[in-house]
Parts: structure tokens; C-alpha cells; sequence
């Protein structure tokens, strides 16, 4: 079974975002990122799958605010409390939508 089809079979529920976590091995002006220094990057990576969302005091459903295929930063304090599996090499977290801060739109910084 590929990594991929493995990870379509992860559907999150509630307001809970499946990342494919990925961290950068240079710094934008190619410097070399050594292993030790990797937990000062922050944690970035690819949404692969949503979930449908929490609810209000209401019972409203209030939906996820990022979509599957958005690039996104997670807050560092969420790797305490995040699911997380590597499969077939590649590194996996369960986090919830709170804890992404930002859409990533662009690899380049300005």
C-alpha cells in the first residue's frame, strides 16, 4: 500500500486538519539546515484532508478555515498535543484547525 492511498484512508473528523509535515533542508539563501537546528524552522506542511468541521454553543457546524491542497504553518506548542505517524517515509500530523496560524501562499520570502 502507497503512502498515498494509506493517507486517504485517514478522514479527520470534527475541526480536525490532516498535514503532510515537511520541514526545509536550506534556508531561502541555501544555507544548510544541520538536523539539530531543524526544531527552530517552523512546522509547515500540505493539507491532505479535512475535517467537516466543529460546532457552535448554537449547534451551527462552524467549518474548517483551510482546504485540502493549501500549504500551511503550524503553531509550534500543537506538536505536543498533535497526532503524528510517519508512513512510508513521510511524516503525518492529526491537529486541529486552531492550531494551523497561517496559509502558506508562496515558497518565496519577499
Amino acid at each position: 500500500m502507497s503512502y498515498v492511498s494509506a493517507c486517504e484512508k485517514v478522514i479527520p473528523l470534527h475541526n480536525y486538519v490532516l498535514v503532510e509535515m515537511w520541514t526545509p533542508e536550506r534556508t531561502p539563501g541555501g544555507i544548510v539546515i544541520p538536523d539539530g537546528a531543524q526544531s527552530d524552522v517552523p512546522y509547515t506542511g500540505t493539507v491532505m484532508a479535512v475535517g467537516p468541521g466543529g460546532f457552535a454553543s448554537s449547534g451551527e457546524r462552524i467549518p474548517v478555515a483551510v482546504e485540502k491542497g493549501q500549504k500551511v504553518a503550524i503553531h509550534p506548542a500543537a506538536m505536543q498535543s498533535a497526532v503524528t505517524r510517519n508512513i512510508a517515509g513521510v511524516k503525518y500530523g492529526l491537529f486541529r484547525d486552531i492550531d494551523v496560524v497561517c496559509v502558506v501562499e508562496t515558497d518565496r520570502v519577499h
